[in-house]
């Protein structure tokens, strides 16, 4: 990956490097939610995913797409995550802002 024609033909392709965004939690807006708010680029979509371990990551089924400079997204359980946050034990968030589409 490190070859500069791999390189030049991932880009070719259409492929970006994720940057990762540092989500605040808020204070729960409803009982049992979580609530991730971050500083975004408008007209950008970002990925949330979620963790119970820190090692195994699973998607949100939606993509946000941010309209101002921050984006939130609220975990309520199903269909987002499988458990609502305080009843999953651990709930661990990350965030990533995805390429232009």
């Amino acid at each position: 990956m490190r070859n500069s024609i791999v390189q030049e033909g991932l880009r070719s392709a259409g492929f970006t490097r994720l940057s990762f965004v540092n989500p605040m939690l808020q204070p729960p807006i409803a009982a049992n939610t979580m609530t991730l708010t971050w500083d975004s680029l408008a007209s950008r979509y970002y990925q949330v995913e979620y963790s119970a371990d820190l090692t195994t990551w699973f998607g949100s089924p939606t993509l946000e797409f941010a309209q101002g400079l921050s984006t939130s997204w609220i975990d309520h359980g199903p269909p987002l995550t499988p458990t609502p946050p305080l009843d999953a034990g651990k709930s661990f968030y990350r965030v990533f802002q995805l390429g232009t589409p």
